[in-house]
């Protein structure tokens, strides 16, 4: 099926750099070359528009997926000051949730975290509905949602509730969180309005078969499976010869508690009481915080880093250049994110590890553990990842030669020719 329009819809993109632009942007260019005219719409933060030569890149969304759960006081601080210095960004929102915390302890509250929305009506389906009608979008065209929870899709419902059929573009919503998670209560509920659009202008993918299965399982959602994205030309360009020798170990990402940044500083600590040879290793982390997050445990991690040696920080969003970059540097990657929420996720920089022939260390019973071949990655439990790191380390070779036998059969163009298939067929 081909369509005039292609819209995706990325309402945490918030600039042009990183690996949410390199997985919207290797979309919008392969779907031009369908002859769809492409128009990405993000976050109204990403600055300016930008019209490149495949698609129109169109500042549009007031909240992140994230800002919906935080209060305003919240949120404009990080508007505000969001280019202040980290340090006395930190101090700020730490005062402020020191004050809630102080508030709701006085007042016996039990819960610190909710996933209660703070809006009572959040914008994102008016947006989104704003959005088709810039483009004049109607029934042959399609909107593709890259990532949603289930408070913007109440959103969404309402604002489309009553669309006809024959008018309503293909509206391809992509379900990336687990379902357990609170962000996901209520799914059915939420969707409750648009369900006679289900199977005929409304549909659901998944990058895991896992996380499809338990969205059919838990929901009774109609849900496809598609590839995991990720453009590989520029790790083609920069392929080295083997090494032999693990030296240099690379945290690639958002600094995050669910991505497990929080325990680097343990593992550098038990390495160099196990590992004969730690001086001769460098540990390169990408510490980059998003404004829109504060976390405690991940402010002291970096603070602690800071004071190690052998460790190098980059504490910006890096380039696709510069991220790539620091992956081609790696020998082994460091994956050591949370399994109880990564369970059936997937991930977009195992598959730019893999596809570059690199080691990586990633939480064991996950689609981590799944997706490469056992011999070409290690995984670790809970409380073990200085073990399997230390394991790494001690069997590089065979590991090295047997994850440079997969990075090469990993096929970008295939990946998304299948891509392609399974959203507009």
């Amino acid at each position: 099926m081909t369509s005039s329009q292609f819209i995706l819809i990325d309402q945490n993109l918030r600039n042009f750099g990183g690996h949410y632009w390199e997985y919207d942007t290797s979309i919008a260019k392969y779907f031009s070359g369908y002859d769809h005219k492409v128009s990405v719409f993000t976050h109204a933060s990403a600055s300016t528009s930008l019209i490149c030569s495949f698609a129109d890149f169109i500042p549009w969304f007031s909240l992140t997926s994230a800002d919906i759960y935080r209060p305003a006081l919240y949120r404009h601080i990080n508007q505000r000051f969001s280019k202040l210095p980290r340090s006395l960004l930190a101090f700020m929102k730490a005062v402020y949730k020191g004050g809630k915390f102080l508030r709701r302890f006085l007042t016996f509250s039990k819960k610190m975290h909710t996933a209660t929305p703070s809006l009572k009506t959040l914008p994102f389906g008016a947006e989104c509905v704003a959005a088709i009608r810039r483009c004049h979008a109607g029934g042959n065209d399609s909107v593709f949602i890259q990532t949603v929870h289930t408070e913007e899709l109440r959103s969404l419902s309402a604002a489309l509730a009553g669309i006809a059929i024959e008018e309503c573009p293909r509206l391809l919503v992509m379900l990336r969180r687990e379902p357990e998670e609170a962000s996901m209560t209520g799914l059915c509920e939420a969707l409750a309005p648009l369900a006679y659009l289900q199977g005929k202008k409304l549909f659901f993918f998944a990058d895991t078969w896992a996380l499809a299965d338990a969205y059919r399982d838990q929901f009774g959602l109609d849900v496809k499976t598609v590839p995991v994205i990720c453009d590989v030309s520029l790790i083609r360009q920069r392929l080295t010869a083997p090494k032999g020798t693990a030296k240099t170990l690379v945290y690639l990402g958002d600094a995050r508690t669910e991505k497990g940044f929080q325990l680097l500083p343990l593992l550098l600590e038990e390495l160099a009481h196990s590992y004969p040879a730690f001086s001769e290793l460098e540990f390169h982390f990408q510490s980059y915080v998003p404004p829109d997050l504060y976390e405690g445990e991940v402010e002291a991690a970096i603070r602690k880093l800071q004071k190690m040696s052998q460790v190098f920080l980059y504490d910006t969003a890096l380039s696709q250049e510069a991220f790539i970059d620091l992956l081609m540097k790696g020998d082994i990657i460091l994956l050591p994110y949370d399994a109880a929420r990564y369970r059936r996720r997937s991930s977009g920089i195992l598959m730019q590890a893999t596809a570059a022939g690199k080691v990586a260390v990633v939480p064991a019973s996950t689609w981590f553990a799944k997706s490469v071949p056992a011999d070409a990655v290690q995984s670790f439990t809970p409380g073990n990842l200085a073990s399997a790191v230390r394991q790494v380390l001690d069997r590089y070779g065979g590991l090295e030669t047997a994850a440079r036998e997969c990075g090469k059969t990993f096929d970008f163009q295939t990946i998304l020719g299948e891509f392609y298939q399974c959203l507009m067929s």
